[in-house]
């Protein structure tokens, strides 16, 4: 049996005047037979208002007291607020992972974890960096492995060994065993080079868009020169520069040469100025480590 506006009370609570919930009527004005205004709350405590027609009484209908019936399975409540509880019990316990394992870490190793590698560097870098040191191991072929870059068929795609590696998505780690050609000949057949770089297979003597096909004897080719300077700027964190540091002489000095220098810039600044002890100290430490040039301005 539909509603009329005379059955509508303050206070009561109703389903069908907004669309995803129920409201509270705080007033009603009837202004006739065939409509009333009608002011509610709902379930957010938004006021709100709306012009309610003798039509739209067939859609309205009372709603429970209850805003919450209880109803529900209790194992799957329990099972819910379960998982929920542990997916934030970080925040209340950084080590709420170790206190609900199985594991019985030491002490230095929970340190070592949570006190260093987590705030240090993501794990995703230490796997790389782990890809990239066992490849360039030069006895990989009896300690570690192979990297490639893709499979092709039967066979790997651009096989490197011996020398550092900068893994990317896709790319695979292969075993000794599987690695059955040269590893130069793969990446070069990777690069669209003919066997090491020349002869092969490509008329070109491995260099693509040359040769006989292409109009041109070796003789002819153009001139290509190898780089032979490198320059490199770097803006280190105040906090991990020690270990930016490291990393630069890991991954990119260490394959340059011994021709080569290294300068460091400190610039700093201090809007409360530095005081005499300070600059006393920094003069002196920063001459003892062998500064060419320092002072304060």
């Amino acid at each position: 049996m539909a509603l009329a506006f005379s059955d509508i009370k303050s206070g009561q609570r109703l389903s069908g005047v907004v669309a995803g919930g129920d409201v509270t009527v705080v007033d009603i004005e009837i202004h006739g037979e065939t409509s009333a205004t009608l002011v509610y709350r709902d379930n957010a405590g938004r006021l709100g208002e709306q012009i309610v027609t003798a039509a739209d009484l067939e859609g309205l209908s009372p709603a429970s007291d209850r805003r919450w019936s209880f109803d529900a399975d209790g194992a799957d409540f329990r099972l819910a607020s379960e998982a929920r509880r542990m997916q934030n019990a970080h925040l209340a316990d950084p080590y709420a992972a170790v206190d609900t394992s199985n594991i019985e870490p030491y002490p230095h190793q929970i340190d070592a974890v949570y006190q260093r590698l987590l705030v240090q560097k993501p794990l995703r870098f230490l796997l790389a960096a782990a890809v990239s040191d066992g490849t360039a191991k030069l006895n990989w072929a009896a300690e570690t492995f192979g990297y490639a870059a893709g499979r092709d068929g039967s066979g790997w795609r651009g096989v490197v060994t011996a020398e550092h590696v900068n893994p990317a998505p896709g790319g695979l780690i292969v075993h000794p065993d599987c690695v059955s050609s040269p590893p130069s000949e793969a990446a070069a057949s990777d690069r669209g080079y003919g066997a090491a770089g020349a002869g092969g297979t490509d008329p070109g003597g491995g260099r693509p868009g040359l040769g006989p096909e292409a109009g041109l004897e070796p003789d002819s080719w153009p001139d290509h020169r190898a780089a032979t300077r490198f320059y490199a700027r770097f803006d280190l964190d105040p906090i991990r520069g020690i270990r930016q540091l490291s990393e630069i002489l890991d991954h990119v000095t260490a394959r340059l040469g011994p021709d080569l220098g290294l300068e460091l810039e400190i610039r700093a600044a201090s809007a409360e100025g530095y005081d005499d002890a300070t600059q006393r100290i920094v003069s002196e430490n920063a001459a003892n480590l062998g500064a060419r040039a320092s002072e304060f301005e």
